[in-house]
């Protein structure tokens, strides 16, 4: 669950009804503020081929919740929410950027920016979110989920904030996190891939080697290792997952995942209820199969 969308009060009931369904582990997203969000858009759609502006100016284009922290380079490549966009800077002018769009997509307001290889400044705790590690100790959650973690110094800072009954599940989603990824993992309570941003910022290339790294990671550390990002998407538009999802979701279980984390296939889907039973089905399966890829643990 999340303080993105919901006030303390709704957590606190949706807490409740967990509770009440049986005996479940819940993770609180601390994720506000982590981010750079596109407050909203001059059109529908982004064309390829047109030029658009971009910054927190109100006449932009792409007109962000606030200003950029960073200078971007000429010819850094933006990516719009899981590339359902892609954009290269091209010049700059006072706080106002104008980028090619490369590839056009979907305008929604509340979409992220990416930057590729570019550390946009939002830190792990910021302004937006620093309260949100208070409540997840009120709401008597078992961890709390934190996002863009950078270094083993930014667990600690984030446990400097919870209480000590509240765990970290840290989420593995960022190009400084691989580098110091032994130190992160032996910081935290449990080891989040977040395949979402980690193959934007490593490159898509790089992803199902950096999942193997990171599960063997998290096994020699005795920590858990949850996967997170597009598992089961296709049942956005179809009752059924494809080939390839329930591939890779029987894959992430013999590497040895304890957890599936899934997003959109659970709050924005009409046939939510038959996705999680074909999850449960092929993760069952893959259980009393015995089958695990090597991974020491």
């Amino acid at each position: 669950m999340t303080t993105s969308y919901r006030g303390d009060e709704e957590n606190r009931e949706l807490v409740g009804m967990l509770r009440a369904a049986g005996p479940v582990t819940v993770h609180l997203d601390v994720g506000r503020g982590t981010k750079l969000r596109v407050a909203r858009f001059s059109a529908p759609r982004l064309e390829t081929g047109a030029t658009v502006t971009l910054g927190s100016e109100p006449g932009c284009d792409l007109h962000l919740e606030r200003p950029l922290g960073v200078e971007l380079p000429v010819d850094t490549v933006l990516y719009l929410g899981d590339s359902d966009a892609v954009l290269r800077v091209g010049s700059r002018k006072g706080e106002e950027y104008s980028c090619s769009v490369t590839a056009g997509g979907r305008a929604t307001p509340g979409k992220a920016i990416t930057a590729a290889g570019i550390d946009l400044g939002l830190g792990t705790v910021n302004a937006m979110n620093e309260a949100d590690f208070a409540t997840a100790g009120e709401l008597g959650v078992e961890y709390a989920m934190v996002s863009f973690v950078r270094s083993a110094a930014d667990i600690d800072r984030c446990r400097a904030l919870l209480p000590p009954e509240v765990g970290i599940s840290v989420k593995i989603e960022t190009r400084e996190a691989v580098e110091d990824l032994d130190a992160i993992v032996a910081a935290s309570d449990v080891v989040v891939i977040g395949r979402g941003d980690l193959a934007l910022q490593c490159g898509p290339e790089h992803l199902g080697l950096l999942q193997w790294r990171i599960a063997e990671a998290s096994a020699a550390a005795g920590k858990p290792f949850v996967v997170a990002t597009q598992v089961f998407e296709s049942v956005l538009g179809r009752a059924v997952p494809n080939r390839a999802e329930l591939h890779d979701l029987a894959a992430a279980a013999a590497l040895g995942a304890d957890e599936v984390m899934f997003g959109p296939e659970t709050c924005k889907n009409p046939h939510q209820v038959e996705a999680m039973a074909a999850a449960q089905h092929v993760l069952d399966t893959v259980s009393a199969s015995g089958v695990r890829l090597r991974v020491d643990r």
